[in-house]
C-alpha cells in the first residue's frame, strides 16, 4: 500500500479504494456519490450492482473516506469517472 500511495494517478487511487473496501472493481469504480454516507463512514451498494444480487453495506476505513472526499467535484456522475480517466471493462461479471 505504501508503494501504491506514492503513485499520484487516478488508477492508483481506484486500486487503493478497491483494496481497502474489498470490493469488486466494477462495484468500486461504478459507485455514484449517493451510495456513500461519509459521515457514517459507510457505502451502500444496491442489489442491482452486486454480483450476488443483494444489497451490501460496506464500512469505509478512514483512508477510503479520504479518497472519496479528495475526488474533484463535477468531474463525473460516478466514481468511475472521478477515479479513472478511462472507463474500465472487467470480465468479473
Amino acid at each position: 500500500m505504501a508503494q501504491l500511495r506514492k503513485n499520484d494517478c487516478a488508477s492508483a487511487r481506484a486500486l487503493e479504494f478497491t483494496i481497502l473496501t474489498a470490493a469488486r472493481t466494477n462495484e468500486a469504480i461504478g459507485a455514484p456519490p449517493q451510495e456513500f454516507d461519509l459521515r457514517k463512514r459507510d457505502w451502500t451498494v444496491p442489489a442491482h450492482r452486486i454480483k450476488a444480487g443483494k444489497l451490501h453495506k460496506v464500512p469505509l476505513p478512514q483512508r477510503a473516506v479520504e479518497i472519496v472526499k479528495a475526488q474533484p467535484e463535477g468531474v463525473g456522475r460516478h466514481l468511475q469517472y472521478r477515479l479513472s480517466t478511462k472507463p474500465f471493462r472487467s470480465n468479473s461479471r
